[in-house]
C-alpha cells in the first residue's frame, strides 16, 4: 500500500471505531411480502361444519436486492405480520375456528373470525407475539421461502374468500 492510502486508512480508524466504521458497512432493505391464500369449500353435507388447510409461500429472494445480498444477511426484523379477509361469498354466519397459521416451524394461534363481518369491516388482524416474529425471522434468515399454512374449522360451508397476508420486514445487510 501507498503511504496515502496507509494515512487515509489511519484516519479513517482514529476518527471511527469499530462499531461505527461496521455501521458504515451496513444497510437496510425494508420489504413488504404480500400474498394471498384463495380458499373455496363446497357445501358439506347441508351446509355443515368443514375442515380447513390451505397453504400459500412467500420467498424473499424475489426480490432482486435481496437476492443479491443473501450471503450477507446480517439480521431480519419482522415489522410487521397481518392478515385479512377479502372477496367473502356463502354462508352468512360462517366463521373460522380453532384456528391457526403455520408459518415454516412456527404455529400461531388466532381467534375466531366471523367471515362475512370481517370482510365487510375490512378488520386487519396482527400478530404481535414478538418471539413468534423473531422465530419467523431467525427461519427466514435461514430458508429463502416460507410456507404459511392456515388451518382451522369452518363452521358452515359452502363459503369462498381470501387471505390476504403481509409480511413487512426489514433486512440488515453487512457488505464487509
Amino acid at each position: 500500500m501507498s503511504l496515502k492510502t496507509n494515512i487515509v486508512l489511519l484516519l479513517i480508524l482514529t476518527v471511527f471505531n469499530c462499531s461505527e466504521l461496521d455501521k458504515l458497512t451496513e444497510f437496510d432493505i425494508t420489504k413488504d411480502f404480500n400474498t394471498t391464500i384463495e380458499i373455496a369449500i363446497p357445501d358439506n353435507n347441508g351446509g355443515s361444519s368443514s375442515s380447513l388447510s390451505e397453504s400459500t409461500t412467500i420467498d424473499i429472494s424475489t426480490n432482486e436486492e435481496i437476492k443479491k445480498n443473501l450471503d450477507l444477511i446480517q439480521n431480519i426484523t419482522i415489522n410487521t405480520l397481518t392478515y385479512e379477509i377479502s372477496n367473502f361469498t356463502g354462508a352468512e354466519n360462517a366463521a373460522i375456528t380453532n384456528a391457526s397459521f403455520n408459518i415454516g416451524e412456527i404455529s400461531i394461534a388466532v381467534n375466531d373470525v366471523n367471515l362475512k363481518q370481517s370482510d365487510d369491516n375490512n378488520t386487519i388482524y396482527s400478530i404481535d407475539d414478538t418471539n413468534q416474529l423473531k422465530s419467523i425471522a431467525t427461519y427466514l434468515k435461514n430458508n429463502t421461502s416460507v410456507t404459511i399454512t392456515i388451518s382451522g374449522t369452518l363452521s358452515a360451508t359452502p363459503v369462498t374468500f381470501d387471505v390476504i397476508i403481509e409480511l413487512d420486514s426489514t433486512f440488515t445487510i453487512d457488505v464487509i
